[in-house]
């Protein structure tokens, strides 16, 4: 005579799949025999659900990561353009009542290649991209700026 399983007793046998994709695993949990964990697993498709959800938690963790690294990239990106600002001695900013771009003076700082170098190498590693010469970007942004013309540059 055989006894069908309570809802209960189904959800626990799905749960201890969840924790461990075995049929071992489930029978040791849930003290129900081998063949029985089996069968289940079988018709409820345990191996395909487990599977969507597995999918959809890497996916969501990738989205998590991906907005993670554009706030890091768009804070480095403000970084450079701070510097670049300060080399050039201004900047031009958007204008929240007016809506018109204005220039600002920027105190300058002293900005050095060395103080930017660093944030072009993590710009580029957020990215996904190797590490870079940060000099060669360097000399670009500045030429851009129409402050300082590298002789030496590649």
């Amino acid at each position: 005579m055989s006894k069908r399983l309570t809802q209960q007793q189904l959800d626990d046998m799905w749960a201890a799949w969840q924790e461990k994709q075995s049929v071992n695993h489930i029978v040791k949990k849930c003290k129900i025999h081998f063949q029985t964990a089996k069968k289940y697993r079988e018709s409820e498709r345990w191996d395909e659900r487990f599977a969507v959800i597995h999918q959809k938690a890497i996916v969501k963790a990738d989205a998590k990561i991906v907005t993670k690294r554009v706030s890091s990239i768009e804070m480095v990106d403000t970084a450079i353009d701070m510097w670049a600002a300060q080399a050039k001695g201004s900047m031009i900013v958007d204008c929240p009542h007016c809506g018109l771009q204005h220039e600002i003076p920027v105190p300058s700082m002293k900005a050095q290649f060395r103080d930017l170098a660093p944030f072009i190498v993590m710009k580029e590693q957020l990215g996904g991209g190797m590490p870079i010469e940060p000099r060669k970007h360097i000399v670009v942004l500045v030429e851009a700026s129409g402050e300082y013309v590298d002789e030496n540059a590649d």
